[in-house]
């Protein structure tokens, strides 16, 4: 194949590739001469070489190039046998198979990915459901003023409280209970000073208000005090007089 019909071939295979079906090219000689800028009104060929009278094997005129190229073309481009369109060899029958795996390759990507997204569709609407099976309920030791208010406090901090993290603080809130701490006073004291954990009430003085004489701490560890006992009656006294 001469340099300049190897050209028009690569030429045809990129056109080749927008045609339907992908590779192929009508059986169109002005068509296809039309693409080669070969046809007769084509001005950026000369008519024929300088200096020569009459056309020649290397005449460049375009119906002389045409006469040339175009037995070489059509043994690149056979001639199919349906809709009378000629497919290319080798190039092109890779180009067909290509688009062929491109587009198996999309339908696949597509399927997958429609897949997944039902899978987390169906995943998030059964979180949800679990969510509003088992949500978060306020006990009734807590009052729910004070509890929305540490909750907004947490919100404007930008760190807004999770059903979990709202479990771990009644859990504290219940210990501080246990141990002599009013929950609304542990929640209040919170809120006024930006924490964001519970802790027990302090005093001005810097101490903490709680008495932790053993009578509160009986349901803490479900002891039995003999308050006739000396050690006892000394860690009452000692208590006592921390307050």
């Amino acid at each position: 194949m001469d340099w300049d019909a190897k050209g028009m071939h690569y030429t045809l295979c990129w056109i080749s590739w927008q045609q339907e079906p992908p590779g192929t090219i009508p059986d169109d000689a002005a068509l296809i001469r039309r693409w080669l800028n070969l046809s007769s009104d084509a001005t950026d060929i000369p008519s024929s070489d300088p200096g020569r009278k009459d056309h020649s094997p290397v005449c460049r005129c375009p119906d002389c190039v045409w006469r040339r190229v175009s037995p070489q073309l059509y043994v690149a481009w056979p001639l199919a046998d349906v809709q009378s369109q000629m497919a290319g060899r080798r190039v092109n029958s890779g180009m067909v198979r290509a688009a062929e795996k491109q587009k198996i390759f999309s339908e696949s990507r597509a399927k997958s990915a429609k897949v997944r997204w039902d899978a987390h569709a169906v995943r998030k609407q059964c979180e949800s459901t679990e969510d509003e099976e088992e949500g978060f309920v306020l006990p009734d030791f807590i009052p729910e003023k004070a509890w929305n208010s540490y909750l907004e406090m947490r919100a404007k901090q930008k760190k807004p409280m999770t059903d979990h993290a709202k479990d771990l603080a009644v859990k504290e809130l219940s210990r501080l209970k246990a141990i002599g701490h009013d929950p609304e006073a542990v929640l209040n004291q919170s809120t006024m000073n930006s924490w964001q954990g519970l802790f027990e009430v302090r005093a001005k003085n810097g101490k903490h208000t709680a008495v932790n004489t053993p009578e509160l701490l009986v349901g803490k560890n479900d002891l039995q005090w003999d308050f006739s006992d000396p050690k006892v009656k000394a860690i009452i006294e000692r208590e006592r007089n921390r307050k």
